[in-house]
């Protein structure tokens, strides 16, 4: 076994010796021995492919600690997870770019023609409210559960537009921050409460009063684009300065069974 010192190491592996360091605190790739009296570290030839791996894929600008699951993973298992992973930052590119193609028409005051917002009359609806503090890899499980869970067979839901589910968030949802959001269902009648407090006992039930709501319509290619509700957010802000931006996410289609130019979900806003 040919020992490698850790300048050694670091130039064989194109590693500096500062992220050899940080990659043993976060068990990514440990040296093979560390000297119980000088402290020093040793690595040993057949670690150089672990290194060049770890490399490739902090270039790809994966998490350290979800580096680490796919390195402890079978060749097969984290070829998945690789694929995986990179068809979510192709969709995060995509949505970055056109969250800064918005941007470049907003600071050069230019009107962006890439959604069209329109205003409808909102009657007046009993909702029942699940309210979690969520960050945005969260939401798609959350909403899920609640659409499992409050079937129209256990609740009496209100019907039409004015009855799909929606999420509200009353702050912003991020990989950082965690809201809060709620889930919101629209009841034919506020008599549906029990059964719903049934189902879920954290449920709030109660009647709001109708209006008008500004909206825009986002295909399944857009869904985790941030750009119409920025979109919006400006209309709303030239429009109706004077009301305060709580936006919501109406659900239309599935969209594990959408087309890509489907509509799938509506951002709106209450602005009357």
């Amino acid at each position: 076994m040919g020992w490698l010192s850790i300048g050694e190491f670091s130039a064989k592996s194109h590693l500096s010796a500062k992220a050899l360091r940080l990659y043993d605190r976060l068990d990514l790739l440990t040296p093979q021995r560390v000297d119980p009296h000088t402290g020093y570290r040793w690595y040993v030839v057949e670690q150089l492919e672990r290194a060049r791996r770890v490399s490739m894929l902090r270039r790809l600008d994966m998490p350290l600690a979800q580096i680490r699951e796919v390195l402890d993973l079978p060749d097969a298992e984290a070829a998945d997870a690789v694929g995986d992973f990179w068809c979510r930052r192709e969709a995060d590119v995509a949505s970055q770019r056109a969250l800064a193609q918005l941007l470049l028409d907003t600071l050069k005051d230019t009107e962006s023609d890439m959604y069209e917002v329109s205003t409808r009359p909102v009657p007046t609806r009993a909702l029942v409210k699940i309210g979690r503090h969520l960050a945005a890899d969260d939401i798609a499980p959350f909403i899920r559960e609640m659409i499992s869970i409050l079937t129209p067979d256990k609740v009496a839901p209100l019907g039409g537009q004015a009855g799909r589910p929606f999420l509200r968030f009353h702050a912003e949802v991020s990989r950082d921050s965690d809201g809060p959001v709620e889930f919101c269902l629209p009841l034919s009648d506020v008599h549906g409460a029990d059964r719903v407090r049934d189902q879920l006992p954290e449920a709030r039930v109660n009647e709001e009063a109708g209006g008008t709501e500004a909206y825009l319509t986002v295909p399944k290619s857009d869904l985790h684009s941030t750009v119409g509700f920025e979109t919006l957010h400006n209309w709303v802000q030239k429009n109706r300065p004077d009301v305060t931006w709580v936006p919501q996410q109406i659900f239309l289609l599935d969209p594990e069974s959408a087309g890509p130019d489907d509509a799938v979900v509506e951002i709106s806003a209450m602005v009357d």
